[in-house]
């Protein structure tokens, strides 16, 4: 038999191109032939086809596991899922063991067309195989799994330039010139070329986004998650060594002389039986996967509710240096009304005095809410990702709707809060750690086959050897039964973590609820406030120039018309926090 190598059996692109035109032809002739399989297949395309196949094979499954057996993205198996639910061929349903967790199932309808499928494909297979005598069709299933087989031996070729490959992007990497936004620190004329540029909230939060460090850690974190995924499932395939020494030794004996050994050997692995162990680290890795994506949702979502209060802190110290910035304005104005009337004899010297005492407070207040607004320029740029401060103009956002029943925002919030999700999926891994802690009670078997050279002189010996093997730990010092001890204890804690982090999201709920509503009643209360205190200074100024009412009451006069819009800008701030807080605990980023 020839053993060589599939690099060394080349094939032309004449052979190629006749294969791929065969199958072809083959294929347009079955669904001529077979009409009643093109009409079958004419309503659904091949992608649902395929998650009919899988559901039949696999059961009841959560979205993600059937992503993964597919070789799919989630958002895509979404799509596909929602079309067949529409026809009718798929529903989703409630997991048994628990509620919150949300499987897809065949309908009896989906059932009925996987088999009128599963039939037409046979039938396909045995017209194709009638073409053959009985010799011929055991020579071509001969050579199909031949095919079969020697394709698999891609596997190692295609690791080796994996490793190729990971070594190429960990070089990268090193490399500090390929540093992205979130993994260094960003510049504002990266993010706008107009210095001044208008950004509304919504834009503010996108960029946020994009240069948050926590949320490029995340996604790191998810890498690391799906590298660890890929560790698990390589349990399940051989595993080939290859290994080579050299050894020269001499005594101290001057009359003997140096030996020479040399040994080379190929193995190959592969554990044929592990009681669930491998099933159980595999469920773990893939829970802890889903878990890393839930929390890469968190940290966007982090994100956009910390850009959020930046920008309303942004625009509350801009208000608020309004306010002081007119009540200068209107001190300075009275002052020199003050001192005309005091020259006049209308007013004495204290008028003066306390006009310039009103005035002086007044600058101190605008160096305040100075201040203020250049922290919260600053505090925008650290959620942006600068070390400079915002220089953009931020566009104020349109009124915050009010936010739904609590119950049906914590129903909302169950199926979208990403920090609730990760809990559950973690919990999950927990559960797949006690399977694993079970079964490593249990023996493990496995095949292990080796060829080596191996001696002092040339050619050197050969051996070889094959064969199962049985492992089996009788006695550890209690070592693994208190490993399943723990591993049940974790259980435990991740399913009281899912518990304490639903009470405290209704609370959340609750109390950000509350905030909306004591915020948008203050709000409403303080524009009939402004109104009335604008009523009351005008009254009190008019009484004040005829002389009928004191400078005491003019200052207070003017500092409740300040104090009135001052809460009105804090209500509508808080109004805005509140529905943001609403809105990062029912899972809502951008």
């Amino acid at each position: 038999m020839n053993n060589q190598t599939l690099s060394e059996r080349p094939v032309g692109p004449e052979q190629a191109e006749q294969l791929v035109q065969l199958q072809d032809h083959l294929m347009r002739s079955f669904l001529f032939q077979n009409r009643h399989v093109r009409k079958l297949d004419a309503p659904l395309p091949p992608q649902e086809v395929r998650v009919l196949f899988a559901l039949a094979s696999s059961g009841a499954s959560r979205m993600g596991e059937l992503a993964r057996h597919l070789v799919v993205s989630v958002s895509s198996l979404t799509a596909i899922v929602n079309r067949l639910v529409a026809r009718g061929f798929v529903a989703r349903c409630p997991s048994g063991k628990d509620r919150r967790v949300v499987l897809v199932d065949l309908t009896p309808e989906g059932r009925r067309r996987h088999e009128e499928r599963r039939l037409a494909r046979l039938g396909m297979a045995r017209a194709m195989l009638g073409a053959l005598t009985a010799t011929e069709q055991r020579s071509f299933l001969n050579l199909m799994r031949k095919i079969v087989s020697q394709t698999s031996l891609l596997l190692i070729f295609v690791g080796l330039s994996a490793g190729c490959q990971s070594v190429r992007q960990a070089r990268a990497v090193q490399d500090s010139a390929s540093m992205r936004p979130g993994e260094r620190t960003v510049c504002w004329n990266e993010l706008s070329t107009d210095p001044r540029a208008k950004l509304p909230v919504q834009e503010v939060v996108r960029l946020a986004i994009s240069n948050s460090p926590a949320v490029f850690q995340a996604r790191a974190n998810l890498a690391v998650a799906e590298s660890q995924l890929q560790e698990a499932r390589s349990a399940y395939l051989p595993q080939v060594n290859l290994s080579s020494s050299y050894t020269r030794s001499k005594n101290y004996n001057p009359t003997t002389e140096a030996s020479h050994s040399s040994r080379a050997g190929l193995s190959l692995g592969q554990e044929l039986l592990s009681f669930g162990r491998q099933e159980a680290a595999l469920r773990q890795a893939r829970a802890q996967y889903a878990a890393a994506a839930a929390q890469i949702q968190t940290a966007v979502n982090t994100a956009a509710y910390q850009a959020r209060l930046a920008c309303y802190d942004l625009l509350q110290a801009q208000d608020l240096l309004l306010i002081a910035s007119e009540k200068v304005r209107e001190f300075t104005v009275h002052l020199g009304q003050v001192r005309i009337m005091a020259d006049l004899g209308t007013r004495i010297r204290y008028d003066i005095t306390k006009a310039e005492v009103d005035l002086g407070t007044a600058r101190l207040e605008v160096l305040t809410a100075s201040n203020t607004l250049l922290t919260a320029y600053a505090a925008l740029g650290r959620v942006l990702g600068l070390t400079e401060e915002f220089s953009g103009v931020l566009v104020p956002p349109p009124p915050a709707p009010p936010p739904t029943d609590p119950n049906a925002l914590f129903l909302l919030a169950r199926r979208n809060n990403p920090d609730l999700m990760s809990l559950q999926h973690q919990s999950a891994a927990a559960s797949a750690a006690v399977d694993y802690a079970v079964a490593d009670l249990r023996p493990d078997l496995s095949f292990n086959t080796g060829f080596s050279w191996s001696g002092g002189a040339f050619p050197p010996g050969r051996n070889w050897s094959f064969g199962p093997s049985l492992d089996w730990s009788l006695f550890n010092g209690w070592r693994k039964t208190s490993a399943l001890d723990a591993a049940a204890t974790q259980l435990q804690i991740s399913r009281a973590r899912i518990s304490a982090r639903e009470q405290q999201l209704f609370m959340d709920l609750i109390t950000a609820r509350i905030q909306f509503q004591t915020a948008r009643a203050q709000t409403e209360l303080a524009e009939v406030i402004v109104r009335s205190a604008r009523e009351s200074l005008d009254l009190v100024s008019e009484r004040y120039r005829l002389g009928l009412s004191t400078a005491v009451e003019l200052t207070d006069a003017e500092v409740a018309l300040a104090q009135t819009r001052t809460q009105q800008v804090q209500a509508r701030r808080d109004e805005l926090a509140a529905v943001a807080l609403i809105r990062f605990n029912v899972g809502e980023g951008e």
